[in-house]
């Protein structure tokens, strides 16, 4: 989810941008608001092979917060039946599970690696790895939220620690010790 045409250029055609590793039997879901304009540039962008849909996302920083975004899918009827078998990957989410949802911090200075926590003057510089800060060579968030509700393909989290718009690149279970997933 990006804010801007040039912030999804940037993710997708940019310095190691998403682009580079796509071929084809891939598919790149834009849940950005940019417009559809801006989609179907990108899409006619990629690699031969690659399916794009468009899947913009409905609300702002209170429903993030109270996990109440709604995600809507467009594109071609074949490839939208093409792609609904990723929806299987939800099924076994369940409401009050944990998970651990990864994050690109596509807003994140690359060339960190001293930071002050919360970017408090009055804290002490760390280095940037013993600390939360988006700010770092390899922006990869790792985000311990809690899921709320599910409907469909729609899941809801709460205690999610990003900014609004920031991609989504995985979700994975929370193990317990002795636990195999």
């Amino acid at each position: 989810m990006l804010a801007s045409p040039e912030a999804l250029e940037q993710v997708v055609f940019g310095d190691d941008g998403v682009a580079a590793g796509l071929s084809g039997a891939a598919a790149l879901i834009e849940m950005s608001t940019v417009g559809p304009e801006a989609v179907r540039d990108m899409a006619g962008r990629l690699p031969e092979g690659v399916d794009v849909l468009d899947a913009p996302v409905l609300g702002g920083v209170p429903q993030a917060t109270d996990g109440t975004l709604e995600i809507f899918v467009g594109g071609p009827p074949d490839l939208l039946e093409r792609w609904q078998p990723l929806l299987e990957g939800l099924r076994d989410l369940r409401v009050g599970s944990e998970v651990i949802v990864v994050t690109w911090l596509d807003r994140a200075s690359r060339e960190t690696l001293v930071t002050r926590p919360r970017d408090d003057p009055a804290r002490p510089e760390l280095g940037v790895f013993s600390t939360r800060s988006p700010d770092r060579p390899n922006p990869i968030g790792s985000h311990r939220v809690e899921i709320v509700t599910i409907d469909g393909a729609r899941v809801q989290v709460r205690n999610l620690e990003a900014l609004d718009g920031t991609p989504i690149v995985d979700v994975k279970p929370v193990l317990g010790r002795g636990v195999e997933g």
